[in-house]
C-alpha cells in the first residue's frame, strides 16, 4: 500500500458532514486519501460542551483550523461550507481562499 493521506474537512453542518462521510470518503479511499469531517465549533461553554454547525463569524473557522493544524497526522486541511446566510466576506478574501484550496489539491496530486 502506498502513501496514506489523511485530510481534515472542516464543514459547516450535518449535511456537509454526511456528504464527506458517505460520498467523498468512499470515493477517495480508492486513492489512499482518507477524508474525515469535523463540524465548525460555534460556541464553547464552561462545562466543556461544544455547539456545532452553522457559521456566524470567521473567527470560529479560524480557531478550528488552527486547532486542526496542530494535528501532525493530518496531511491536508480543507473546508466545505455553503454560502447561504454566510457572514459577508470581502471578494479578495474569497479569491485568496480559492487559491489556497487549489494549492492544497496540487500538493495532494503530486504525492
Amino acid at each position: 500500500m502506498g502513501c496514506v493521506l489523511r485530510v481534515a474537512v472542516l464543514v459547516e453542518g450535518q449535511t456537509e458532514e454526511t456528504f464527506v462521510k458517505e460520498i467523498l470518503a468512499d470515493h477517495l479511499s480508492r486513492y489512499h486519501i482518507f477524508p474525515y469531517a469535523t463540524r465548525v465549533c460555534t460556541k464553547r461553554v464552561s462545562n466543556c460542551r461544544r455547539h456545532r454547525g452553522g457559521v456566524d463569524s470567521y473567527s470560529n473557522i479560524k480557531t478550528d483550523i488552527q486547532i486542526l493544524r496542530r494535528d501532525s497526522n493530518i496531511t491536508a486541511i480543507t473546508t466545505m461550507f455553503d454560502f447561504y446566510a454566510f457572514p459577508q466576506m470581502p471578494l479578495d478574501m474569497l479569491h485568496c481562499q480559492m487559491e489556497m484550496d487549489m494549492y492544497k489539491l496540487n500538493i495532494l496530486k503530486s504525492k
